[in-house]
């Protein structure tokens, strides 16, 4: 029992993926798959909803194994949301506006609450990012598919994504190999030649903001500070 502690902490602190970051990577990032036509036959059901739910279970399941408290900020964002409700009953009731209502104090609220969760420490941070950079990778590949095959430089996407989105998602796997390398935390010559390809993408997009938001992310990067 003295020991069995520590090394399941040690073994957390290495994973470099979980169950739970994956799943809630997927529901940040399920509109970027859920309307792709090609997808249509595997994704019978909204993947937002079903990808919500997998990560719920998976976030709750470790937060009761780990028997860790509320983090207080939960309540003060449980308290920003209550803000809205009010203003519902002082709007005229249609089917689009009770839709985005329950989409937004059930998603929406999913998604604000999840990290306060699932993120307890840097090691459970970390495995978020290598799944949100995971996901970003795959967008990436579909982008490189279309480009590959459909030629052309600009308003470059993939999956279900617009150009903004696909150049958000493929903006932070570029960011994240660029620090690990500058941090000697991956093989710097794999990091710099992936690298290449998602700043390829990251321009072909068109999107002038996850440009600019990654050359600015670049500018403030202190490699010493990587997680």
């Amino acid at each position: 029992m003295t020991t069995a502690g520590p090394t399941i902490a040690r073994h957390d602190t290495q994973r470099a993926f979980g169950l739970a970051e994956l799943l809630f990577a997927l529901f940040l990032n399920a509109g970027a798959f859920k309307a792709d036509p090609r997808l249509s036959w595997v994704l019978p059901y909204d993947l937002t909803v079903v990808a919500a739910i997998l990560a719920c279970a998976a976030i709750l399941s470790k937060w009761i194994r780990l028997r860790a408290p509320i983090p207080t900020t939960v309540w003060w964002m449980v308290m920003l949301f209550a803000m809205f409700i009010p203003a519902l009953g002082l709007t005229e009731p249609t089917a689009y506006g009770i839709e985005k209502a329950q989409r937004f104090f059930t998603l929406t609220l999913f998604a604000a609450l999840g990290p306060f969760f699932l993120i307890d420490s840097v090691a459970a941070l970390r495995r978020l990012i290598n799944a949100l950079s995971l996901i970003g990778l795959i967008v990436a590949l579909d982008g490189a598919y279309h480009l590959i095959t459909q030629g052309g430089l600009l308003r470059l996407t993939g999956f279900s994504t617009t150009t903004i989105t696909f150049g958000r998602i493929v903006a932070l796997p570029f960011f994240w190999l660029l620090a690990l390398s500058l941090s000697r935390q991956v093989v710097a010559g794999a990091a710099w030649i992936v690298g290449s390809m998602l700043a390829i993408l990251l321009v072909a997009s068109g999107s002038k903001a996850p440009v600019a938001d990654t050359v600015l992310a670049i500018a403030a990067l202190d490699r010493k500070s990587v997680v």
